[in-house]
């Protein structure tokens, strides 16, 4: 525009002129206003042609990059910093038929504006998460006055008096609501006004939410977040595969037939000003499961014959299961199990014919090794004795070679002797008892020593244990298992009372009162906040050990997290991470315990 104008003049100035001209104006301060800090007034007195057929033509140049066309009278200009500004007024008379520069002048005034002593503006608001009703207010305070105090109106109806800059105010109602602070110099008794027009929603009612349906592998999502009138929605959808996106309906396939865990996060952005009023999540199982795929699970159980000197095992039997997540009840459950039978003792053949696409465990258990001594313990795929650790199976179509090699315990002779039981929480060695369960035996560095399982009555036992320091872990599919710690000695071989208690509900294996003694502090760790959001720290006393490893898995055993940590607390950041079901464990050269985290 600036340059407009002036070339504008230039062209007109090359013409003869026949009437007079004298640009004539002055310059003064204004009060500032709400919006307007450094406001300055210009007064046009120069004489303008009443001739007919003449145009008077007047651009006032305000110094700081702004030119505008003015009349003959008063006219305000805000600036945007304090400073001097050299103020210029050209006066043009020009034909009105032949646009010919009849006459021209100019002139220059100077002008220094700078902030009152309590100049005052607000700049921001900023809504907080936690309590979404809630407007935290922030003044810049521009003036060099000292003696500052605020009269705040939130637009609601209350008000407030303040000496701080910054100032928080809850909303009882949804609306825009103009705020206006008027800032008060008692030293120098200026006054200045500053405001802002927030829009506050009330977020009570304010929920994300989705609905899914699924053809094969292919889903589609209906959003039923709940609507606000004045407020804007944006999307992100969290599909559970890693992959993402920002549409309100959107339309997704997968590539692995399965369940997912799925989540929609809803922010109502003010339609006014694109704050950020309110936001929620929510996340839950969908499934996208396809048409069966023709294709097996197939693989070999190998028998490690230099794993601790375990005899060979001519005509082994075992049994396999084939594992997955039930997103119903959301729980590890066998799909599907078969008894085989090798003809020689390295390798064992198994075949799942054409299970339904998905991501699955498998294990094996021998059932005809010795009760005592050397012997292999029931292995998941590929070399693991936990199910959290287990290599997961993702079967989408063709045929999986999939082997289990066996791990073993060692040979033992000694004193020892360690007993307990498996209940579901009430009087133990009774029908409460926990029936089949895998009890593990395990040395100081996590290696297995002995297995064994819970006889009807829950109660399990371990003989001939030479004089050292054991940890027992109870394994079963889905389940969080806090371990407990026996240690052997010459003068003190049988500890019995190390009792576990299985709860459905939270799907967790925890020692019980009367073998709570035997939890070493030294083998356990603690996190909190549990349930956490997004920051989580874990306590750990390291003892002997230089560091530990913390390894995080989803519910479907997936690893989302693996990290090396120190002696005393350390914050673990999970803001990547979906909302849902976790477990932490953490594993050094003297331990390994797993605890379930839930983040919300």
């Amino acid at each position: 525009m600036k340059k407009l104008l002036f070339a504008f003049v230039a062209m007109m100035l090359s013409y003869a002129g026949f009437a007079q001209c004298a640009s004539v104006f002055s310059l003064s301060g204004l009060p500032a206003t709400a919006t307007q800090k450094l406001r300055i007034q210009l007064t046009n007195s120069s004489t303008p042609s009443v001739t007919p057929g003449q145009v008077n033509f007047f651009v006032v140049d305000w110094g700081d990059a702004n030119m505008e066309a003015i009349s003959v009278g008063n006219k305000q200009h805000n600036y945007a910093a304090p400073g001097t500004y050299n103020v210029s007024l050209v006066m043009q008379i020009w034909d009105s038929v032949t646009y010919a520069v009849l006459c021209a002048d100019t002139t220059h005034h100077t002008i220094t504006v700078a902030y009152d002593s309590c100049a005052t503006v607000l700049t921001d608001s900023i809504h907080n998460p936690l309590n979404p009703d809630s407007v935290t207010f922030y003044l810049t305070h521009l003036g060099a006055g000292t003696g500052m105090y605020y009269y705040w109106l939130f637009g609601d109806g209350t008000t407030y008096t303040s000496t701080s800059t910054t100032v928080s105010h809850v909303y009882s109602t949804p609306g825009n609501k103009t705020v206006t602070v008027i800032a008060n110099d008692s030293i120098s008794g200026c006054i200045d006004t500053a405001r802002v027009i927030v829009y506050r929603a009330n977020c009570t009612g304010l929920n994300a939410g989705f609905t899914s349906s699924h053809t094969g592998t292919v889903v589609t999502f209906a959003n039923t977040s709940s609507t606000q009138s004045g407020t804007n929605r944006l999307y992100q959808w969290s599909f559970g595969d890693g992959t993402y996106s920002t549409l309100q309906n959107p339309i997704h396939t997968y590539a692995v037939s399965d369940s997912y865990f799925v989540c929609l996060t809803t922010v109502w952005q003010d339609s006014l000003t694109s704050a950020i009023v309110c936001s929620d999540s929510i996340c839950q199982w969908i499934s996208a499961v396809g048409p069966s795929p023709a294709g097996d699970i197939e693989g070999y159980i190998f028998q490690d014959s230099t794993t601790f000197g375990a005899p060979r095992i001519d005509s082994p039997y075992y049994k396999v299961w084939l594992i997955q997540y039930d997103s119903v009840t959301t729980s590890l459950s066998a799909v599907d199990s078969q008894i085989v039978v090798g003809s020689y003792f390295y390798t064992t053949p198994y075949l799942f014919s054409n299970p339904v696409a998905g991501v699955y465990r498998v294990k094996a258990q021998l059932l005809n090794g010795p009760t005592s001594g050397a012997s292999y313990v029931p292995t998941y795929h590929t070399s693991a004795l936990m199910w959290y650790n287990a290599t997961l199976i993702y079967h989408s179509g063709p045929s999986l070679s999939k082997h289990i090699y066996m791990q073993a315990g060692m040979a033992t002779s000694g004193p020892g002797f360690v007993a307990g039981n498996v209940s579901a929480g009430a009087n133990k060695g009774t029908s409460a008892g926990i029936p089949d369960m895998t009890i593990l035996l395990l040395d100081a560095a996590g290696k297995p020593v002995q297995a064994t399982v819970t006889d009807a009555n829950g109660n399990y036992s371990f003989s001939n244990l030479p004089p050292a320091a054991y940890t027992i872990h109870p394994e079963q599919f889905g389940y969080n298992t806090i371990t407990a710690n026996a240690t052997v000695v010459n003068d003190k071989p049988t500890i019995t009372g190390i009792d576990f208690t299985r709860s459905l509900s939270k799907k967790t294996i925890t020692p019980t009162a009367t073998g709570i003694a035997n939890v070493s502090s030294n083998h356990s760790f603690a996190i909190y906040p549990n349930p956490a959001r997004d920051i989580v720290s874990i306590e750990w006393v390291a003892g002997n050990a230089k560091d530990a490893t913390v390894v995080i898995t989803d519910i479907s055993g997936k690893v989302v997290l693996n990290q090396t940590i120190k002696d005393g607390t350390t914050e673990l950041n999970l803001q990547s991470l979906h909302k849902g079901l976790y477990f932490i464990t953490l594993e050094s050269e003297n331990m390994k315990n797993t605890q379930k985290l839930l983040l919300q």
